[in-house]
């Protein structure tokens, strides 16, 4: 008969696992950042609504987020990023811009709740896991997947980040 371990008894011996670790610890403060910093953002933009409109309070926010990680990155070494990458990115933005933050930026400007925007904006990818699930089994049982047959946000990843 042979011994098996549990669990616990397996990660004893190992170095930087379990929740008291130094390697836990720091996925948990990595955890509580995200939290608070993305919750605090549909916060901070309740109070930028009220000397800014909505778009232009994006556009800088955008600003200076990119300034900020750019300049991180070119100090850390990392080359710059080349004509196609930055055409990528403009893409990126605008449609985020335009899209995304820009129109949770205007429901705030219209009296939407800072936690209700939150919790839209969070229950979103819930919704768009679900929709991935449902088209993908539709794609893989088709005799010849086409674009056409594919929803928009399946080509629009697939083709503007090549």
């Amino acid at each position: 008969m042979v011994a098996t371990k549990t669990p616990a008894e397996s990660t004893a011996g190992r170095a930087g696992t379990g929740p008291t670790s130094p390697r836990g610890f720091v996925v948990g403060a990595a955890l509580a950042a995200v939290y608070l910093i993305w919750g605090s953002t549909y916060l901070a933009i309740r109070f930028g609504l009220e000397g800014f409109p909505p778009f232009l309070l994006s556009a800088i926010r955008f600003l200076v987020a990119g300034v900020i990680m750019y300049t991180v990155l070119r100090i850390r070494g990392t080359p710059a990023p080349s004509r196609r990458h930055w055409w990528n990115a403009a893409i990126v933005g605008a449609l985020m811009l335009a899209g995304g933050v820009g129109l949770v930026t205007i429901a705030e400007d219209f009296g939407v709740g800072s936690g209700v925007a939150a919790t839209a904006v969070a229950s979103y990818s819930l919704s768009f896991a679900r929709r991935h699930l449902y088209f993908s089994s539709i794609v893989e049982h088709s005799p010849t997947p086409s674009p056409r047959r594919m929803p928009v946000f399946w080509w629009v990843p697939r083709h503007v980040t090549r």
